[in-house]
Protein backbone atom coordinates (compact mmCIF):
# COMPACT_ATOMS: atom_id res chain seq x y z
CA UNK A 1 0.00 0.00 0.00
CA UNK A 2 1.48 3.55 -0.75
CA UNK A 3 1.25 7.05 0.03
CA UNK A 4 2.16 10.34 -1.18
CA UNK A 5 3.13 13.35 1.11
CA UNK A 6 0.35 14.66 2.38
CA UNK A 7 0.04 18.47 0.86
CA UNK A 8 -0.95 21.46 3.18
CA UNK A 9 -3.24 24.28 1.27
CA UNK A 10 -2.73 27.43 2.26
CA UNK A 11 -4.82 28.53 4.42
CA UNK A 12 -6.48 26.66 6.85
CA UNK A 13 -7.63 22.75 7.27
CA UNK A 14 -7.61 21.95 3.82
CA UNK A 15 -5.39 19.13 2.80
CA UNK A 16 -4.99 16.91 0.39
CA UNK A 17 -3.02 13.03 0.82
CA UNK A 18 -2.64 10.90 -1.73
CA UNK A 19 -2.63 6.44 -1.01
CA UNK A 20 -3.63 3.55 -3.14
CA UNK A 21 -3.87 0.17 -2.41
CA UNK A 22 -1.55 -2.57 -3.38
CA UNK A 23 -3.23 -4.57 -5.71
CA UNK A 24 -3.47 -8.41 -6.03
CA UNK A 25 -4.93 -10.49 -9.41
CA UNK A 26 -8.71 -11.26 -8.01
CA UNK A 27 -7.91 -14.88 -7.74
CA UNK A 28 -5.36 -14.72 -6.00
CA UNK A 29 -7.22 -12.30 -3.41
CA UNK A 30 -9.81 -15.13 -3.19
CA UNK A 31 -7.96 -17.57 -2.98
CA UNK A 32 -5.79 -15.96 -0.49
CA UNK A 33 -9.00 -15.06 1.74
CA UNK A 34 -10.45 -18.28 1.45
CA UNK A 35 -7.71 -19.75 2.80
CA UNK A 36 -7.57 -17.46 5.86
CA UNK A 37 -11.00 -17.76 6.75
CA UNK A 38 -11.19 -21.67 6.55
CA UNK A 39 -7.77 -22.12 9.07
CA UNK A 40 -9.01 -19.21 11.50
CA UNK A 41 -12.29 -19.74 11.46
CA UNK A 42 -12.87 -23.10 13.62
CA UNK A 43 -10.23 -22.10 15.99
CA UNK A 44 -11.29 -18.66 16.68
CA UNK A 45 -15.03 -18.34 15.82
CA UNK A 46 -18.12 -19.50 17.58
CA UNK A 47 -20.59 -20.98 15.04
CA UNK A 48 -20.46 -21.73 11.13
CA UNK A 49 -17.26 -21.07 9.35
CA UNK A 50 -16.32 -17.66 8.85
CA UNK A 51 -16.30 -18.48 5.05
CA UNK A 52 -19.39 -20.30 4.26
CA UNK A 53 -21.17 -17.22 3.14
CA UNK A 54 -18.28 -15.72 1.40
CA UNK A 55 -17.06 -19.00 0.09
CA UNK A 56 -20.88 -19.51 -2.03
CA UNK A 57 -20.86 -15.63 -2.99
CA UNK A 58 -17.15 -16.55 -4.67
CA UNK A 59 -18.38 -19.29 -6.08
CA UNK A 60 -21.19 -17.52 -7.86
CA UNK A 61 -18.48 -15.05 -9.48
CA UNK A 62 -18.22 -15.69 -13.13
CA UNK A 63 -14.56 -14.28 -14.85
CA UNK A 64 -15.96 -11.30 -16.04
CA UNK A 65 -17.13 -11.05 -12.57
CA UNK A 66 -13.93 -11.52 -11.09
CA UNK A 67 -12.13 -8.93 -12.99
CA UNK A 68 -14.93 -6.83 -12.54
CA UNK A 69 -14.02 -7.38 -8.86
CA UNK A 70 -10.84 -6.63 -9.34
CA UNK A 71 -10.85 -2.94 -10.96
CA UNK A 72 -13.84 -1.64 -8.60
CA UNK A 73 -12.15 -2.18 -5.54
CA UNK A 74 -8.74 -1.19 -6.71
CA UNK A 75 -10.64 2.26 -7.29
CA UNK A 76 -12.34 2.20 -4.06
CA UNK A 77 -9.14 1.31 -1.90
CA UNK A 78 -7.24 3.94 -3.94
CA UNK A 79 -9.90 6.44 -2.52
CA UNK A 80 -9.69 4.98 0.73
CA UNK A 81 -6.01 5.11 0.74
CA UNK A 82 -6.22 8.77 -0.41
CA UNK A 83 -8.28 10.30 2.18
CA UNK A 84 -11.31 10.33 -0.37
CA UNK A 85 -13.55 8.65 2.17
CA UNK A 86 -16.87 10.31 0.92
CA UNK A 87 -15.81 8.89 -2.71
CA UNK A 88 -14.78 5.67 -1.82
CA UNK A 89 -17.81 5.10 0.67
CA UNK A 90 -20.47 4.82 -2.71
CA UNK A 91 -18.45 2.19 -3.98
CA UNK A 92 -17.72 0.33 -1.33
CA UNK A 93 -21.61 1.15 -0.61
CA UNK A 94 -22.31 -0.48 -4.30
CA UNK A 95 -20.35 -3.44 -3.50
CA UNK A 96 -21.95 -4.29 -0.41
CA UNK A 97 -25.19 -3.58 -1.89
CA UNK A 98 -24.77 -7.08 -4.46
CA UNK A 99 -22.71 -9.04 -2.06
CA UNK A 100 -22.45 -8.26 1.23
CA UNK A 101 -19.31 -10.62 2.55
CA UNK A 102 -17.87 -9.87 5.89
CA UNK A 103 -14.69 -8.40 4.32
CA UNK A 104 -16.65 -5.81 1.96
CA UNK A 105 -18.89 -4.56 5.03
CA UNK A 106 -15.76 -4.09 7.34
CA UNK A 107 -14.19 -1.85 4.73
CA UNK A 108 -17.45 -0.15 4.14
CA UNK A 109 -18.01 0.36 7.84
CA UNK A 110 -14.18 1.82 8.28
CA UNK A 111 -14.91 4.15 5.45
CA UNK A 112 -18.43 5.41 7.11
CA UNK A 113 -16.40 5.83 10.25
CA UNK A 114 -13.37 7.92 9.22
CA UNK A 115 -15.96 9.44 7.13
CA UNK A 116 -18.24 10.73 10.18
CA UNK A 117 -21.22 8.96 8.65
CA UNK A 118 -21.66 6.86 12.12
CA UNK A 119 -25.22 5.91 10.64
CA UNK A 120 -23.85 3.98 7.94
CA UNK A 121 -21.24 2.44 9.83
CA UNK A 122 -23.10 1.46 12.67
CA UNK A 123 -25.24 -0.44 9.87
CA UNK A 124 -22.02 -2.36 8.60
CA UNK A 125 -20.39 -3.36 11.79
CA UNK A 126 -24.18 -4.72 13.00
CA UNK A 127 -24.06 -6.72 10.23
CA UNK A 128 -21.20 -8.20 10.94
CA UNK A 129 -22.18 -9.19 13.95
CA UNK A 130 -25.55 -10.58 13.33
CA UNK A 131 -23.47 -13.02 11.02
CA UNK A 132 -20.55 -13.31 14.34
CA UNK A 133 -21.81 -11.53 17.19
CA UNK A 134 -18.41 -12.74 18.96
CA UNK A 135 -16.14 -10.36 17.24
CA UNK A 136 -14.95 -8.26 19.95
CA UNK A 137 -12.61 -6.25 17.35
CA UNK A 138 -16.08 -6.01 15.20
CA UNK A 139 -18.16 -5.19 18.69
CA UNK A 140 -15.52 -2.17 19.49
CA UNK A 141 -15.47 -0.06 16.14
CA UNK A 142 -19.19 -0.09 16.54
CA UNK A 143 -18.60 1.64 20.15
CA UNK A 144 -16.85 4.19 18.36
CA UNK A 145 -19.37 4.52 15.66
CA UNK A 146 -21.81 5.03 18.16
CA UNK A 147 -19.81 7.08 20.13
CA UNK A 148 -19.24 9.40 17.15
CA UNK A 149 -22.90 10.11 16.75
CA UNK A 150 -23.08 10.79 20.57
CA UNK A 151 -25.04 7.65 22.00
CA UNK A 152 -22.63 7.14 24.96
CA UNK A 153 -24.46 4.82 26.46
CA UNK A 154 -24.76 2.33 23.47
CA UNK A 155 -21.20 2.68 23.08
CA UNK A 156 -20.16 2.10 26.40
CA UNK A 157 -22.97 -1.17 26.07
CA UNK A 158 -21.10 -2.33 22.96
CA UNK A 159 -17.61 -2.09 24.82
CA UNK A 160 -18.56 -3.86 27.76
CA UNK A 161 -20.42 -6.59 25.73
CA UNK A 162 -17.27 -7.02 23.99
CA UNK A 163 -14.97 -7.64 27.25
CA UNK A 164 -16.79 -10.59 28.12
CA UNK A 165 -15.13 -13.88 28.32
CA UNK A 166 -17.35 -15.29 25.32
CA UNK A 167 -15.99 -12.86 22.73
CA UNK A 168 -12.91 -13.29 20.91
CA UNK A 169 -11.14 -10.90 21.00
CA UNK A 170 -7.99 -11.76 18.49
CA UNK A 171 -8.59 -9.88 15.85
CA UNK A 172 -6.88 -12.39 13.31
CA UNK A 173 -9.79 -12.96 11.70
CA UNK A 174 -10.18 -9.43 10.25
CA UNK A 175 -6.41 -9.16 9.69
CA UNK A 176 -6.12 -10.51 5.82
CA UNK A 177 -8.66 -7.38 5.16
CA UNK A 178 -5.28 -5.43 3.73
CA UNK A 179 -4.76 -8.39 1.24
CA UNK A 180 -8.36 -9.61 0.74
CA UNK A 181 -9.99 -6.32 1.13
CA UNK A 182 -13.52 -7.72 -0.67
CA UNK A 183 -14.37 -10.64 -2.89
CA UNK A 184 -17.55 -9.04 -4.23
CA UNK A 185 -18.43 -7.54 -7.39
CA UNK A 186 -21.88 -7.83 -10.02
CA UNK A 187 -21.83 -5.01 -13.22
CA UNK A 188 -19.85 -2.28 -14.67
CA UNK A 189 -19.84 -0.17 -11.15
CA UNK A 190 -20.01 3.42 -10.80
CA UNK A 191 -17.57 5.54 -12.46
CA UNK A 192 -17.86 8.86 -11.77
CA UNK A 193 -17.62 10.43 -8.41
CA UNK A 194 -17.71 13.97 -7.14
CA UNK A 195 -17.13 15.67 -3.92
CA UNK A 196 -17.89 19.42 -3.10
CA UNK A 197 -15.55 20.79 0.34
CA UNK A 198 -16.31 24.16 1.46
CA UNK A 199 -15.18 25.71 4.79
CA UNK A 200 -15.40 29.35 6.55
CA UNK A 201 -13.17 30.37 9.34
CA UNK A 202 -11.43 33.45 10.95
CA UNK A 203 -7.61 33.88 11.35
CA UNK A 204 -5.44 36.10 13.39
CA UNK A 205 -2.38 36.67 12.07
CA UNK A 206 1.19 38.64 13.79
CA UNK A 207 2.93 40.03 10.32
CA UNK A 208 0.60 40.70 7.92
CA UNK A 209 2.68 43.10 6.22
CA UNK A 210 5.49 40.35 6.51
CA UNK A 211 8.04 43.04 7.99
CA UNK A 212 10.66 42.18 10.08
CA UNK A 213 8.92 44.35 12.73
CA UNK A 214 11.33 46.96 13.72
CA UNK A 215 10.49 50.71 13.79
CA UNK A 216 13.07 51.58 10.32
CA UNK A 217 16.00 49.90 8.62
CA UNK A 218 19.28 51.82 7.69
CA UNK A 219 20.45 51.19 3.97
CA UNK A 220 24.01 50.61 3.06
CA UNK A 221 23.39 52.53 0.13
CA UNK A 222 22.53 55.90 2.69
CA UNK A 223 19.38 56.84 4.21
CA UNK A 224 16.97 54.52 5.94
CA UNK A 225 12.91 53.09 5.42
CA UNK A 226 10.59 53.76 7.99
CA UNK A 227 7.05 52.23 8.31
CA UNK A 228 8.94 48.43 8.72
CA UNK A 229 6.83 47.57 12.00
CA UNK A 230 4.75 44.13 11.89
CA UNK A 231 1.24 45.07 11.61
CA UNK A 232 -1.35 42.34 13.01
CA UNK A 233 -4.88 42.09 12.08
CA UNK A 234 -8.02 39.69 12.23
CA UNK A 235 -9.24 37.64 8.84
CA UNK A 236 -12.23 36.07 7.78
CA UNK A 237 -10.55 32.32 5.87
CA UNK A 238 -13.16 31.21 2.94
CA UNK A 239 -12.05 28.07 1.03
CA UNK A 240 -14.19 26.12 -1.79
CA UNK A 241 -12.89 22.81 -3.23
CA UNK A 242 -14.92 21.00 -6.13
CA UNK A 243 -13.04 17.45 -7.20
CA UNK A 244 -14.66 15.30 -9.77
CA UNK A 245 -13.11 11.97 -11.10
CA UNK A 246 -14.32 9.78 -14.13
CA UNK A 247 -12.66 6.06 -14.82
CA UNK A 248 -11.89 6.96 -18.64
CA UNK A 249 -11.42 3.21 -19.57
CA UNK A 250 -13.93 1.16 -17.01
CA UNK A 251 -11.22 -0.64 -15.73
CA UNK A 252 -9.71 1.92 -12.83
CA UNK A 253 -6.34 2.25 -14.57
CA UNK A 254 -6.99 5.66 -16.51
CA UNK A 255 -8.84 8.56 -14.81
CA UNK A 256 -9.63 12.12 -15.96
CA UNK A 257 -9.10 14.49 -12.31
CA UNK A 258 -10.86 17.48 -12.41
CA UNK A 259 -10.15 20.46 -9.44
CA UNK A 260 -11.52 23.34 -9.35
CA UNK A 261 -10.45 25.61 -5.73
CA UNK A 262 -10.80 29.03 -4.16
CA UNK A 263 -9.30 30.80 -1.72
CA UNK A 264 -9.59 33.93 -0.05
CA UNK A 265 -8.34 35.77 3.25
CA UNK A 266 -10.06 39.39 4.19
CA UNK A 267 -8.54 41.19 6.83
CA UNK A 268 -11.05 43.11 8.76
CA UNK A 269 -8.93 46.67 8.71
CA UNK A 270 -5.76 46.43 6.91
CA UNK A 271 -7.87 45.45 3.20
CA UNK A 272 -4.99 46.13 1.86
CA UNK A 273 -3.37 43.11 2.54
CA UNK A 274 -6.56 40.91 1.48
CA UNK A 275 -5.63 37.91 -0.86
CA UNK A 276 -7.77 35.43 -3.27
CA UNK A 277 -7.24 33.07 -5.92
CA UNK A 278 -8.91 30.33 -7.92
CA UNK A 279 -7.04 27.06 -9.14
CA UNK A 280 -8.15 25.11 -11.81
CA UNK A 281 -6.60 22.00 -12.98
CA UNK A 282 -7.38 19.26 -15.28
CA UNK A 283 -5.48 16.16 -16.21
CA UNK A 284 -4.55 12.18 -16.46
CA UNK A 285 -4.58 9.50 -12.92
CA UNK A 286 -3.18 6.33 -13.97
CA UNK A 287 -2.84 3.96 -11.25
CA UNK A 288 -1.56 0.17 -11.42
CA UNK A 289 -0.34 -2.37 -8.76
CA UNK A 290 2.73 -0.98 -7.09
CA UNK A 291 2.55 2.72 -8.91
CA UNK A 292 0.48 5.83 -9.39
CA UNK A 293 1.21 8.50 -12.70
CA UNK A 294 -0.96 11.59 -12.26
CA UNK A 295 -0.11 14.69 -14.89
CA UNK A 296 -2.25 17.41 -14.30
CA UNK A 297 -2.14 20.98 -16.16
CA UNK A 298 -3.61 23.90 -14.43
CA UNK A 299 -4.49 27.72 -14.18
CA UNK A 300 -4.15 30.30 -11.35
CA UNK A 301 -5.78 33.49 -11.14
CA UNK A 302 -4.55 35.62 -7.96
CA UNK A 303 -5.59 39.17 -6.62
CA UNK A 304 -4.40 40.92 -4.25
CA UNK A 305 -5.73 43.99 -2.44
CA UNK A 306 -8.85 44.08 -4.38
CA UNK A 307 -6.69 43.64 -7.37
CA UNK A 308 -5.21 41.59 -9.95
CA UNK A 309 -2.04 40.49 -9.13
CA UNK A 310 -1.57 37.75 -11.48
CA UNK A 311 -2.22 34.87 -13.45
CA UNK A 312 -0.18 31.65 -14.07
CA UNK A 313 0.00 28.31 -15.85
CA UNK A 314 1.53 25.16 -14.48
CA UNK A 315 1.77 21.57 -15.07
CA UNK A 316 2.90 19.31 -12.59
CA UNK A 317 3.51 15.36 -13.03
CA UNK A 318 3.98 13.04 -9.70
CA UNK A 319 5.09 9.44 -9.71
CA UNK A 320 4.56 7.22 -7.04
CA UNK A 321 6.34 3.53 -6.76
CA UNK A 322 5.73 1.21 -3.43
CA UNK A 323 8.59 -0.58 -2.22
CA UNK A 324 7.85 -2.79 0.12
CA UNK A 325 4.00 -2.87 1.92
CA UNK A 326 5.12 -0.14 4.31
CA UNK A 327 7.59 2.03 2.21
CA UNK A 328 7.01 4.14 -1.23
CA UNK A 329 8.94 6.50 -2.91
CA UNK A 330 7.51 9.47 -3.82
CA UNK A 331 8.78 12.53 -6.91
CA UNK A 332 7.37 15.44 -8.11
CA UNK A 333 8.27 17.97 -10.69
CA UNK A 334 6.07 21.63 -11.13
CA UNK A 335 6.73 23.92 -13.63
CA UNK A 336 4.95 27.26 -13.81
CA UNK A 337 5.11 30.16 -15.64
CA UNK A 338 3.64 33.60 -13.58
CA UNK A 339 2.72 36.72 -14.99
CA UNK A 340 1.88 39.92 -13.27
CA UNK A 341 -0.72 42.37 -13.67
CA UNK A 342 0.84 45.53 -13.03
CA UNK A 343 3.40 46.92 -15.42
CA UNK A 344 4.61 47.95 -11.91
CA UNK A 345 5.30 44.33 -11.12
CA UNK A 346 6.80 43.16 -14.52
CA UNK A 347 10.45 42.51 -13.37
CA UNK A 348 8.82 39.84 -11.21
CA UNK A 349 7.49 37.56 -13.98
CA UNK A 350 8.82 34.56 -13.38
CA UNK A 351 8.96 30.72 -14.49
CA UNK A 352 9.52 28.36 -11.87
CA UNK A 353 10.75 24.57 -11.71
CA UNK A 354 10.63 22.75 -8.37
CA UNK A 355 11.70 19.03 -7.82
CA UNK A 356 10.54 17.00 -4.91
CA UNK A 357 11.73 13.61 -4.16
CA UNK A 358 11.62 11.11 -0.92
CA UNK A 359 10.42 7.97 0.95
CA UNK A 360 7.44 7.89 2.80
CA UNK A 361 6.58 5.35 4.98
CA UNK A 362 2.87 4.26 6.36
CA UNK A 363 0.84 1.91 8.84
CA UNK A 364 -2.43 1.10 9.35
CA UNK A 365 -3.41 0.39 12.81
CA UNK A 366 -7.20 -0.49 13.94
CA UNK A 367 -6.96 3.42 16.08
CA UNK A 368 -4.70 4.93 13.89
CA UNK A 369 -3.22 5.32 10.74
CA UNK A 370 0.05 7.17 9.96
CA UNK A 371 2.11 8.78 7.11
CA UNK A 372 5.52 9.82 7.73
CA UNK A 373 7.43 11.27 5.08
CA UNK A 374 10.54 13.28 4.13
CA UNK A 375 11.34 14.93 0.66
CA UNK A 376 14.25 16.27 -0.72
CA UNK A 377 13.62 19.85 -2.84
CA UNK A 378 15.02 22.13 -5.11
CA UNK A 379 13.82 24.77 -7.31
CA UNK A 380 15.10 27.31 -9.56
CA UNK A 381 13.26 30.04 -10.51
CA UNK A 382 14.28 32.52 -13.40
CA UNK A 383 12.51 36.55 -13.26
CA UNK A 384 12.62 39.09 -15.87
CA UNK A 385 15.30 40.92 -13.53
CA UNK A 386 18.15 38.75 -11.93
CA UNK A 387 17.28 40.38 -8.66
CA UNK A 388 14.32 38.36 -8.23
CA UNK A 389 15.42 35.11 -9.48
CA UNK A 390 16.73 32.29 -7.07
CA UNK A 391 17.72 28.88 -6.24
CA UNK A 392 16.15 26.70 -3.42
CA UNK A 393 17.46 23.99 -1.41
CA UNK A 394 15.27 22.52 0.86
CA UNK A 395 14.07 19.07 3.16
CA UNK A 396 10.75 19.19 4.26
CA UNK A 397 9.40 16.37 6.63
CA UNK A 398 5.76 15.99 7.43
CA UNK A 399 3.56 13.27 9.65
CA UNK A 400 -0.04 12.50 9.20
CA UNK A 401 -1.81 10.82 11.81
CA UNK A 402 -6.00 9.43 10.57
CA UNK A 403 -7.49 8.70 14.08
CA UNK A 404 -10.41 5.90 14.27
CA UNK A 405 -12.52 8.56 15.94
CA UNK A 406 -12.75 10.67 12.50
CA UNK A 407 -10.10 13.15 13.80
CA UNK A 408 -6.77 13.55 11.06
CA UNK A 409 -4.21 15.98 12.41
CA UNK A 410 -1.26 17.05 9.90
CA UNK A 411 2.19 18.61 10.87
CA UNK A 412 4.55 19.59 8.19
CA UNK A 413 7.74 21.23 8.70
CA UNK A 414 9.92 22.39 6.14
CA UNK A 415 13.76 24.25 5.90
CA UNK A 416 15.32 25.73 3.10
CA UNK A 417 18.16 28.22 1.81
CA UNK A 418 17.32 30.69 -0.78
CA UNK A 419 20.01 31.84 -3.18
CA UNK A 420 18.61 35.40 -5.31
CA UNK A 421 21.05 35.90 -8.30
CA UNK A 422 21.95 39.77 -7.66
CA UNK A 423 22.09 42.55 -5.32
CA UNK A 424 18.69 43.56 -3.96
CA UNK A 425 17.23 47.38 -4.74
CA UNK A 426 19.06 49.48 -1.80
CA UNK A 427 21.88 46.49 -1.32
CA UNK A 428 24.83 45.73 -2.70
CA UNK A 429 25.46 42.49 -1.53
CA UNK A 430 23.91 39.31 -3.11
CA UNK A 431 20.56 37.99 -1.23
CA UNK A 432 20.95 34.67 0.86
CA UNK A 433 17.60 33.77 3.20
CA UNK A 434 17.52 30.61 5.67
CA UNK A 435 13.68 30.30 5.59
CA UNK A 436 12.32 27.98 8.65
CA UNK A 437 8.40 27.51 8.80
CA UNK A 438 6.30 24.48 10.41
CA UNK A 439 2.47 23.80 10.25
CA UNK A 440 -0.22 21.81 12.17
CA UNK A 441 -3.37 20.85 10.54
CA UNK A 442 -6.10 19.21 12.46
CA UNK A 443 -9.68 18.41 11.28
CA UNK A 444 -12.51 16.46 12.83
CA UNK A 445 -15.93 15.36 11.16
CA UNK A 446 -19.25 16.06 13.45
CA UNK A 447 -22.68 14.37 12.14
CA UNK A 448 -22.56 13.32 9.04
CA UNK A 449 -21.58 15.94 6.51
CA UNK A 450 -19.53 18.60 8.82
CA UNK A 451 -15.98 19.30 9.61
CA UNK A 452 -14.53 21.25 12.34
CA UNK A 453 -10.84 22.80 11.85
CA UNK A 454 -8.31 24.36 13.32
CA UNK A 455 -4.52 25.45 11.99
CA UNK A 456 -1.29 27.13 13.67
CA UNK A 457 1.97 28.41 11.45
CA UNK A 458 5.12 29.80 12.10
CA UNK A 459 7.85 31.04 9.87
CA UNK A 460 10.80 32.68 10.90
CA UNK A 461 13.10 34.07 7.90
CA UNK A 462 16.84 35.04 8.39
CA UNK A 463 18.69 36.77 5.66
CA UNK A 464 21.82 38.70 5.22
CA UNK A 465 19.88 41.91 4.00
CA UNK A 466 18.39 44.05 6.81
CA UNK A 467 15.56 44.50 5.15
CA UNK A 468 13.93 40.81 5.04
CA UNK A 469 14.41 39.05 8.48
CA UNK A 470 10.73 38.42 9.71
CA UNK A 471 8.74 36.08 11.91
CA UNK A 472 5.34 35.54 11.15
CA UNK A 473 2.77 33.42 13.80
CA UNK A 474 -0.67 32.49 12.10
CA UNK A 475 -3.90 30.66 13.78
CA UNK A 476 -7.29 29.71 12.86
CA UNK A 477 -10.45 27.85 13.29
CA UNK A 478 -12.99 27.18 10.58
CA UNK A 479 -15.80 24.87 10.14
CA UNK A 480 -17.25 23.36 6.79
CA UNK A 481 -18.99 20.54 4.88
CA UNK A 482 -18.27 17.87 2.90
CA UNK A 483 -20.76 16.64 0.20
CA UNK A 484 -20.15 13.80 -2.40
CA UNK A 485 -22.07 11.98 -5.48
Amino acid sequence: MLTRLPTARRGGAGYATRRASRAMPVVALLCAAAATASSLCAADLAGPPLDAHDSAAIAALSVADRESLDRKLRLGLTLYYDGSYRLAQPILQDVASRVDTMDVLHWLGRCALLAGDSDSAIKSFSAMLQRYPTLASVRLELAQAYEQKGDTQRAAEERRLASQPAYNSDNAALAARDDAPARTSRGAGKRFGLQFRGTLGAMYDDNVSVQPDVEKVTLPTGGTLTGTKAIADWASVANLNLDAVYDIDGKNTWYWHNTASYYAQFYHVKRQFDYDQIDLRTGLDWIAPGARLRVPVGFIHRDFGNQQLSDSWYVEPTYERDLSKEWTLLSSYRFESEHFASPLRADQNDRTGTVSVGPAWHRDGDRLSQIVAVKLQLARSLASVAPFSYRDTGIVPSWLGRFSSGLEVLVEGRALQRRFDAPSIFFTDDRTDKRFSVTAIATYPIYKRYLLGAWYSYTKNDSNLSLFPFTKSVVGVNMGIALDK
